[in-house]
């Protein structure tokens, strides 16, 4: 008898202040997680390679300063995972990074349509996951964007009139006049 199939799809991401419910929550990366123990294992990280200067600004990078190249970080957590036992990669981490500002996130990931028995089913079965970790690129935009800023318009400036080139002749008593 073979065991179930293991499909785990994690949310990484980051939360700018622990003490405030409605701080930004910035958003690193997806490990999506298969196994089918004794069969096969399949473990695949996608995330942002870089913050925005804007969510940069925001952090303390002295007490992370892992944010600086975020996709550096992701790949040690997937390292991490993989040195776990099947099935167990998110829980793993979610060990090592609790109570941090670090957060992994789990739901499980269906994988009732998947097999890992022949090489063939194999092969569509990574094509199904990439796909489907690919699918979530999507979901890796920046949190915190800065305000559009009107840039400065300097005000008409005032065209001197020409000078009026125009005489007057006449007597003096006219000009007095």
């Amino acid at each position: 008898m073979i065991d179930p199939a293991i499909g785990r799809i994690s949310r990484i991401a980051f939360f700018t202040d622990m003490t405030r419910a409605g701080a930004p929550v910035l958003p690193l990366g997806f490990m999506l997680e298969a196994a089918w123990p004794a069969q096969a294992r399949w473990l695949g990280l996608i995330g942002r390679t870089r913050l925005t200067p804007f969510e940069l600004a925001q952090e303390n990078l002295t007490t992370w300063p892992a944010l600086r190249m975020p996709f550096g970080m992701l790949d040690q957590l997937f390292e991490q995972g993989w040195a776990s036992e099947w099935g167990q990669a998110s829980q793993s981490i979610q060990k090592t990074w609790s109570r941090s500002a670090l957060t992994i996130m789990t739901d499980e990931y269906p994988l009732t349509t998947l097999s890992a028995e022949t090489a063939e089913a194999w092969a569509s079965t990574c094509d199904v996951l990439c796909t489907h970790l690919n699918a979530l690129h999507v979901k890796l935009v920046p949190a915190l964007v800065a305000e559009p800023m009107q840039i400065f318009q300097a005000p008409p400036v005032a065209v001197a009139r020409p000078i009026d080139l125009r005489t007057r002749t006449g007597s003096p008593e006219a000009i007095a006049a």
